[in-house]
């Protein structure tokens, strides 16, 4: 059998049909104990109120480097811990083992950020259930608007997204490669 990879922005279709063959945005659905684990993480750090501080002090450039720290961490463990890295057997197989852990990386990438962006938005709400505005302008020393519930949740979904790869660990190979992996790739990977 041989795979023949197109040049140039042929390559770049090809890689994302892969990318959308495999559905990242079903990685969240498909990994109920990272989900699970990283919002336990979460609510746990929303108890604390120096992540409060953290929060009300870091800014955007801190926080966006946490965010792409957390959701990198995330994509390597789950590529370490479940062995979703391809070895090519022999140098002919080189180009076809890029191109599937370049589709496993950018596939993760996706999924893990959707995973950020649930997080986020369930983190937010529990925020504003549990977190008396009162409370939080007391410890932080200034009124306090819904930016700050904002900012606060921003940092509690990059801790939780920390936590999330912590709790993939849990997760069986399998359940993992079922949700990081279309059916083709899955019986290519299950053929192997």
């Amino acid at each position: 059998m041989r795979y023949f990879a197109p040049p140039g922005l042929r390559r770049v279709r090809l890689l994302s049909g892969m990318v959308r063959a495999n559905r990242p945005w079903r990685l969240v659905t498909g990994l109920s104990k990272v989900l699970v684990g990283a919002f336990a993480t979460g609510a746990f750090a929303l108890a604390t109120s120096t992540i409060w501080l953290f929060a009300d002090m870091m800014g955007p450039w801190r926080m966006s480097a946490a965010t792409l720290l957390s959701i990198s961490a995330m994509v390597l463990w789950l590529i370490l811990d479940h062995r979703l890295w391809e070895r090519p057997a022999s140098p002919a197989e080189r180009e076809r083992s890029v191109l599937y852990n370049t589709t496993t990386v950018v596939t993760l990438i996706i999924g893990v950020a959707v995973l950020h962006v649930a997080l986020f938005g369930l983190l937010l709400l529990t925020a504003c259930i549990a977190l008396p505005p009162q409370l939080l302008s007391s410890t932080l020393g200034h009124p306090v608007s819904l930016s700050d519930y904002l900012t606060l949740a921003w940092l509690l979904a990059s801790i939780a997204t920390i936590g999330g790869a912590l709790g993939s660990g849990l997760e069986d190979d399998a359940a993992v490669t079922d949700a990081a992996y279309g059916v083709r790739q899955r019986q290519r990977t299950e053929e192997t």
